[in-house]
């Protein structure tokens, strides 16, 4: 499965939203673990192009980012990530 132009483009974008979102963990150790996992994703992506699975990594990794979000302010139930961000950006001011 080789990725078109579109859908590689939407595999960039969510990659940048994962690495965007990984500075919203509150917990610092994981954030930044969680930064190199998506710049290993990045790496595999870049060198095949093609990388089989890669949405779903991408997906279970957001996943986790949003579990850790949620542990800090467990009323915090949004599967958007902007609606999230937007969240997080006000309890924390």
């Amino acid at each position: 499965m080789t990725c078109s132009g579109s859908s590689w483009l939407s595999v960039v974008r969510q990659l940048e939203e994962l690495k965007h979102l990984s500075r919203l963990v509150p917990n610092q150790k994981k954030g930044v673990k969680v930064r190199e996992k998506v710049r290993r994703l990045y790496k595999l992506f870049d060198e095949r192009m093609h990388y089989p699975g890669i949405e779903q990594k991408i997906k279970g990794e957001a996943t986790k980012i949003m579990e850790c979000v949620r542990l800090r302010w467990p009323e915090t139930s949004f599967d958007e990530p902007f609606k999230l961000e937007q969240v997080v950006k006000r309890r924390l001011r």
